[in-house]
């Protein structure tokens, strides 16, 4: 999410300014039954040191406690083995009660941030972020920032890494492990050498497809010739993928853009086969800036889209004012099925979204409305997560944190 758009660097400007603890919350949901009933708080712990420690994944993982990745610029507190610079990789192994089991920093003595995580099928975890190191545990750079993937053992002991990129910016948002046991990374380039091929302008999505060792097998970029990014990518049941996140652009692999050129971005969403080719692609959103943050592929075979809009024109209805969290219903072929707007009348801005076992869905991320669909609050900018049915119905809301910043 630190990329150049008003949004994104709005976020960044916020998150970078405080020197916080990275804040995890356990929720019991009571069952997933449509009651109106909002969930209680089991747990929650506060992890880190004396300078900045921002989370950014977390996962459950098989034996049911969980792993958090992000970044670090602490040296003392549960934090140790920083390799300095302004911030290292942190991964942080928790029980299923919040027990800190284990933590580890990877990286070197420039800038490492950890975005996401997933548990792989051998054992371990592979981390996807972004490195502009070139020592430590960094052996090569392309040039200022890379993709940075990292495989560690369940111990949280390094196994392998692999930096991939160009002389240019090259980050790293989300990585998935695909059904044949390799990994695909997404995020956003503006490199015209190196690792990319054909790029088409100012930024664009870039797709990397690993295999299990982390050999690169296939990469694409994606986009026009203004500035188009990747925040999430997930496998679909076709085998092929989806990718979501936001374009600026109106040309090459884009299309139907609410701005058009040189205007706000639009959301947007990309269906891929599984050797990345474009089978179609939508850009959802009006006349401000709209940009996607995550997407879920549910059991019926429809996506759903949790994007941040400041639109209330378009594919928007119901806009709430100053920024809501937009969902978005798309069949397979991209074609909204309903969309729908939460929030209140500030900034409410959605960073996940998971299906439940109902088919409804769970939302979380941070508001700092207190009013509309949000009630609660603590001040400032809470957590703030919602529960809807299949059909976008609000089910419960609940804001976590205190009287100053919390991010979901």
């Amino acid at each position: 999410m630190f990329i150049q758009s008003p949004i994104f660097q709005k976020f960044y400007q916020i998150i970078t300014y405080m020197k916080n603890f990275l804040l995890l919350f356990f929720i019991a949901y009571s069952g997933l039954s449509l009651k109106a009933q909002a969930p209680v708080i089991h747990w929650q712990r506060s992890l880190g040191g004396t300078n900045d420690d921002l989370a950014y994944s977390i996962i459950q993982i098989s034996d049911s406690g969980y792993v958090t990745v992000g970044m670090t610029a602490s040296t003392n507190g549960d934090v140790s083995g920083n390799n300095g610079g302004s911030g290292d990789y942190w991964v942080a192994k928790l029980s299923n009660t919040g027990g800190l089991k284990w933590t580890n920093c990877f990286g070197g003595t420039s800038s490492e941030q950890a975005m996401s995580v997933v548990e792989s099928v051998d054992g371990g975890y592979v981390i996807a972020g972004h490195t502009r190191s070139t020592n430590g545990d960094v052996t090569l750079n392309h040039g200022v920032h890379d993709f940075w993937i990292v495989k560690t053992d369940t111990a949280g002991t390094l196994l392998w890494q692999k930096s991939f990129g160009g002389t240019g910016e090259d980050k790293a948002f989300s990585i998935i492990q695909a059904a044949d046991s390799g990994y695909v990374v997404a995020g956003f380039t503006n490199s015209v050498n190196g690792d990319i091929t054909n790029p088409y302008g100012q930024e664009d999505c870039w797709v990397v497809k690993l295999s299990k060792t982390g050999m690169l097998q296939w990469q694409k970029t994606y986009g026009g010739t203004l500035s188009d990014v990747a925040a999430d990518i997930i496998q679909t049941h076709d085998g092929g993928y989806a990718l979501a996140g936001y374009t600026k652009s109106n040309d090459g692999d884009v299309s139907g853009n609410h701005g058009g050129n040189n205007n706000p971005p639009d959301a947007w969403v990309v269906k891929l086969d599984n050797t990345g080719a474009v089978q179609w692609q939508k850009c959802l959103g009006g006349l401000g800036t709209d940009a996607a943050n995550s997407i879920i592929q549910t059991a019926s075979g429809n996506f759903l889209v949790a994007s941040e809009v400041y639109s209330g024109t378009g594919d928007i209805t119901g806009y709430h004012g100053s920024g809501d969290m937009w969902i978005v219903n798309l069949d397979t072929a991209g074609d909204i099925l309903w969309q729908k707007c939460y929030g209140g009348n500030n900034a409410d801005v959605p960073l996940s979204i998971v299906e439940c076992t109902d088919n409804g869905f769970a939302v979380g991320g941070h508001s700092s409305s207190a009013d509309g669909d949000v009630s609660g609050g603590n001040g400032g900018f809470d957590y703030w997560m919602f529960r809807a049915d299949s059909a976008g119905t609000m089910l419960w809301q609940k804001p976590l944190g205190g009287a100053d910043t919390d991010y979901g």
